[in-house]
């Protein structure tokens, strides 16, 4: 609500009036950082109802891979994308990070770090698959398959491109799925974690120990020792 005054009043005394179709995209980036700084204080009931046992990343069904994808500002030209590729054990199946130079909206940096991550899933032939975001915007506009010519309609034409051919591989559909900022933590920090590398990174068969020792720890798994 603070969110919507604000705009309100930049509107009423600069004359700026924000598109329609940014608005909550950008309401919903203000609370997600919001719920970030309240650390611990972040697990507070929203309307009574909210249940942080319920919130972890939990693997998908048997013979399905999950693809979690983020996307993160670094500074205000540049931003950062990141997505892991698990198997139904939890297992690590690749990921990749990238930082991008160039403005953009939060929901549309999403879909990108969404696309890439379809393209290195299609690479390594993972195929049936689940793609979980926490912008649930986004998530419902990929459902409804209804393209549109904005920015962001661009970019789910070219996701849903990457979907097909994924399907193409065992005929079964790519699902979308929508989880909470803290079931997405690794995806998260693969996008803030970018601006420590000049080019894109792709690890595919064994991860870095940083990301080993997040993966373990989401799966409730010992750390792993010295390598």
């Amino acid at each position: 609500m603070w969110y919507l005054w604000k705009e309100n009043c930049n509107h009423l005394n600069n004359n700026h009036k924000m598109a329609e179709d940014e608005i909550i995209p950008r309401a919903m980036a203000w609370l997600e950082a919001y719920m970030d700084a309240l650390g611990p204080l972040g697990t507070i009931s929203i309307g009574g109802n909210r249940n942080p046992a319920n919130e972890n990343w939990t693997p998908p069904p048997e013979v399905v891979f999950k693809l979690n994808a983020d996307a993160g500002f670094l500074q205000q030209t540049e931003t950062g994308l990141g997505c892991i590729l698990r198997d139904w054990w939890g297992e690590f199946r690749g990921a990749t990070a990238m930082k991008d130079k160039g403005k953009c909206r939060p929901i549309e940096a999403k879909a990108r770090a969404i696309w890439m991550g379809l393209r290195e899933a299609n690479r390594r032939v993972l195929s049936p698959l689940v793609v979980e975001s926490d912008c649930l915007v986004l998530i419902n506009k990929l459902k409804k398959k209804e393209g549109d010519r904005t920015e962001l309609g661009s970019w789910c034409e070219e996701i849903w491109r990457m979907a097909d051919a994924n399907a193409s591989l065992y005929g079964k559909h790519v699902e979308w799925s929508f989880s909470p900022r803290k079931s997405n933590t690794i995806a998260h920090w693969l996008a803030h974690s970018v601006g420590v590398w000049e080019h894109q990174v792709v690890w595919v068969d064994e991860p870095p120990l940083s990301l080993r020792v997040l993966i373990e720890a989401e799966l409730g798994r010992a750390p792993p020792g010295p390598l």
